[in-house]
C-alpha cells in the first residue's frame, strides 16, 4: 500500500497557486521539496533556441550573416550535455533541426534589412 504524505504550505501566493494548478509534481519538487527541477532536453534546446535568437539581435546589423548565427549556436550548443538525451541519434538529430531553423529563419532576417 503506497502512504501519501501529508503536506501543509503555510502561505499560498498567487505565483504558488499559478504554479500548482500548471504542474502539482513540480509545485510539489520545488517548493515543497526546495529542489531545482531538472530541466529536460526539450527545455535545454529552447533556452538555447532563446538565448541565440537574443544575441543574434543584440548584434549591430551589419554583422547579423550566417556565420555568426552559426558562432551562437556553437557558443550555446556546447553546454548541453550528451547525458540529457536518450541517445546519441536523438542529441544530433535536435542539433541538426535546431541549426536548421535558426539559420533558415535568422539568415531570412539579414536578407531583407
Amino acid at each position: 500500500m503506497i502512504k501519501n504524505p501529508q503536506v501543509s504550505v503555510r502561505t499560498m501566493t498567487d505565483q504558488n497557486l499559478t504554479d500548482f494548478i500548471r504542474c502539482p509534481y513540480k509545485f510539489y519538487y520545488t517548493h515543497i521539496e526546495k529542489k531545482k527541477h531538472p530541466l529536460g532536453w526539450r527545455q535545454a534546446i529552447q533556452h538555447i533556441i532563446n538565448k541565440v535568437v537574443s544575441s543574434y539581435f543584440q548584434l549591430p546589423q551589419s554583422h547579423r550573416t550566417p556565420a555568426n548565427v552559426l558562432m551562437l549556436i556553437d557558443q550555446y550548443w556546447g553546454r548541453l550535455e550528451l547525458r540529457m538525451f536518450d541517445t546519441q541519434l536523438q542529441y544530433y538529430m535536435a542539433a541538426a533541426a535546431v541549426t536548421d531553423g535558426l539559420m533558415r529563419n535568422l539568415s531570412s532576417e539579414s536578407e531583407i534589412a
